[in-house]
């Protein structure tokens, strides 16, 4: 179980690694954007500026919030840049997936805990019926003796 747990760890340091590299390429490719955006697109312009933030404290959103956020902002800036709106929907779908396949390896690990529990509480009764044993072991060879010894 440690193994699995540890396994889980470095998937998800990589993922957010591999987060932060593909969020950094679709801010450069944003800025592009950016140049050619007028006094009307202001809310692209706060996507761009949600985007930068978003990336400063990535592990501080959920990865529900995370794939939320990058669908609005791929739905925004459609009209502007197909290819980087596509990329956005492509790594909204990659936290969902990650997700998914972390959400299961808790329950794993869960369950374990769980089978470790009742494992503990099992070996705790095969002690309490081995003293048990014992004490009636002593007690049946003291009345053999008591009763060789009439």
């Amino acid at each position: 179980m440690q193994a699995g747990v540890g396994d889980m760890d470095a998937r998800v340091a990589g993922f957010y690694q591999s987060l932060d590299d593909d969020l950094g390429v679709i801010r450069l490719k944003l800025a592009r954007v950016e140049t050619n955006l007028t006094e009307g697109d202001g809310h692209i312009r706060d996507d761009i500026a949600a985007l930068s933030e978003m990336m400063s404290d990535l592990e501080e959103h959920t990865l529900q919030e995370l794939s939320v956020m990058l669908e609005s902002i791929a739905a925004d800036i459609a009209t502007f840049d197909e290819e980087t709106a596509a990329s956005l929907e492509v790594i909204a779908a990659n936290i969902t997936e990650f997700q998914a396949a972390t959400d299961a390896d808790i329950a794993d690990i869960d369950t374990s805990l769980e089978d470790l529990a009742k494992l503990d509480t099992i070996i705790g009764d095969l002690q309490t019926l081995d003293s048990s044993l014992d004490e009636a072991k002593s007690e049946l060879d003291t009345s053999v003796q008591s009763t060789s010894d009439d």
